[in-house]
C-alpha cells in the first residue's frame, strides 16, 4: 500500500508472472480467456465493477507472452476512489475465482470469441500494426501463416478449453497487489459502535 496524500483517485494493480510463450498450445486459449475476463468494456470485470457496482470507471486485465522464452504476465488494473479500495479488491478476486471455477457461459464465450477475432482482423488495417508484425516475423522466422493458424485455433476453442488453460496459468495466491492512494484521509467512516471496519 502506497500513500499518495491529497490525490483524488487511487490506483490498483495486481499481477503475476506466468510461464508462457506465444507459440505454446495454451497461448490462444489464455488470450481469449483474458479478453473475456477483462479485455474489453463488456468483459466480466467491467460488467461487475464498473456497471453493476460503480466502483471504478476504468478497470481491465491484460496478458502477455514471450516470443523467445516462456516469460509472460497476467495483470489487473483499475482507477478508483480511495474509499472503495476493499470493495474493488474483493470484487476482482471474486470474479477471477468464479471464472477459474465455472468458466464462461456459452453466450458470452461466443460473443467474446467473435469480438476478439474481429479485433484481430481490424488491427490488420493499421499500417503501424502491419509494420510491427512484419518486423517481428522477420526476427522470429515467421510469416502470416502463423497468424492464420492462431486464428484457426482460436475459432476452434471451447469454453472448457479456455477455463482449463486459465486454471493452468492464473493462481490467485500468487498475485502481487499494489494499491496507491490517499487511504488515510479517505478511510471508511466508523461504525455505530465506534469502531472502524476492517480494511485491506
Amino acid at each position: 500500500v502506497i500513500e499518495t496524500p491529497d490525490k483524488a483517485n487511487a490506483v490498483y494493480r495486481a499481477g503475476q508472472k506466468i510461464a508462457l510463450k506465444d507459440s505454446d498450445p495454451d497461448y490462444v486459449a489464455v488470450l481469449l480467456g483474458n479478453y473475456l475476463l477483462g479485455g474489453t468494456s463488456d468483459a466480466r470485470l467491467a460488467r461487475r465493477i464498473r456497471e453493476k457496482e460503480g466502483i471504478s470507471y476504468s478497470v481491465g486485465s491484460w496478458i502477455s507472452a514471450g516470443s523467445h522464452e516462456r516469460v509472460g504476465e497476467f495483470g489487473v488494473r483499475a482507477i478508483l476512489a480511495p474509499q472503495n479500495r476493499a470493495r474493488l479488491e474483493a470484487a476482482v478476486r471474486e470474479e477471477i475465482s468464479r471464472v477459474l471455477a465455472e468458466g464462461f457461459t456459452p453466450e458470452e464465450f461466443e460473443r467474446g470469441r467473435n469480438g476478439l477475432l474481429q479485433a484481430i482482423r481490424v488491427a490488420r488495417n493499421s499500417d503501424a500494426n502491419l509494420a510491427d508484425a512484419l518486423r517481428s516475423h522477420l526476427e522470429l522466422g515467421r510469416t502470416y501463416a502463423w497468424n492464420a493458424e492462431n486464428e484457426r485455433r482460436l475459432a476452434a476453442l471451447t469454453p472448457d478449453d479456455v477455463r482449463a488453460a486459465l486454471r493452468r496459468h492464473i493462481k490467485l495466491d500468487e498475485l502481487s497487489v499494489v494499491k496507491a492512494g490517499d487511504f488515510t484521509k479517505n478511510a471508511p467512516a466508523p461504525t455505530a459502535a465506534g469502531t472502524s471496519p476492517a480494511r485491506n
